[in-house]
């Protein structure tokens, strides 16, 4: 700046682009013979005031018995404020806020064990990244029971059949000795196994000897049967003869009744004629 002694001039201040004017000198200079001070502007960097944000993602994935799965997304956004520095265009942060993930509940299946039962809720810091949880699950062990029963209801044996969830087994007959099934059952050849089952109750009923089925229509010497009796004849042969047989056998003067009589007094001679030799052979002696 020039300028004549006593001479006032205006002074012009052109401030930089992105810079701001820290003092205020006067808006004119007046010139003098000797002794002329510099005129001294101050200046400052311009700043401005910004902000930023980012979003940290937690997903979780969970997969079915049957391969479907499911994902929950959850997301946590963090926030930091910063003063720029418009002509080294050089940003001062601050620090960073915080957010939390919530705790996530795995859904249970009837069955089956998932490897994790909840996930944890978690606070978010700037030092998060993204992350995947993955949530599967394992099947239990199973377990029913195969009863064999009397048509009672008497227990003849218990039988255990194993497996894992959803599974199919083969369903293990095995009928006690001395027992056959019942007719008419629906029995199944294979088993889905599941979370407590019902019993499986298969009916049986006692098996009964050839030997003791043909006893049952045996028939004694001398036992009536049905419609007529069993006699024994002299040559040890047995004759079974009817109502009507007999009938025909009987004496035609005198029937069943006379012909019973007639014996009796046969025998009662014969024994009397006996009785007189054996007393004659004695008073001979």
């Amino acid at each position: 700046m020039n300028g004549k002694t006593g001479q006032t001039v205006k002074l012009d201040l052109a401030v930089p682009a992105h810079y701001s004017l820290l003092n205020q000198p006067d808006s004119t200079y007046t010139f003098r013979a000797s002794g002329n001070q510099d005129v001294i502007v101050e200046l400052g960097h311009q700043t401005k005031a910004i902000s930023h944000s980012k979003t940290v993602t937690r997903r979780i994935v969970v997969t079915d018995p049957a391969g479907r799965s499911t994902t929950t997304t959850q997301k946590a956004t963090l926030y930091r404020t910063g003063v720029l520095d418009l002509v080294t265009q050089q940003t001062n942060w601050g620090g960073w806020t915080t957010d939390h993930w919530a705790s996530f509940v795995v859904p249970q299946l009837a069955g089956y064990t998932p490897n994790q039962a909840r996930v944890a809720s978690h606070t978010v810091t700037d030092q998060d990244q993204d992350v995947t949880v993955e949530i599967h699950y394992q099947a239990d062990d199973q377990n029913v029971k195969i009863v064999y029963v009397t048509p009672d209801g008497q227990v003849i044996r218990t039988v255990s059949l194993h497996g894992q969830t959803d599974t199919l087994q083969a369903l293990p007959l095995d009928v006690p000795a001395g027992y056959q099934l019942v007719a008419g059952q629906q029995i199944p050849q294979t088993v889905v196994m599941k979370s407590q089952m019902a019993n499986i109750m298969i009916v049986v009923t006692k098996v009964v000897p050839r030997e003791e089925q043909a006893g049952a229509n045996k028939v004694l010497p001398g036992k009536n049967l049905t419609g007529g009796s069993q006699q024994l004849g002299i040559s040890g042969q047995s004759s079974t003869s009817s109502p009507q047989n007999q009938e025909h056998k009987q004496l035609p003067q005198t029937g069943n009744k006379d012909a019973g009589v007639t014996g009796l007094v046969l025998l009662a001679t014969l024994s009397m004629l006996g009785f007189g030799y054996r007393k004659r052979n004695s008073l001979k002696k």
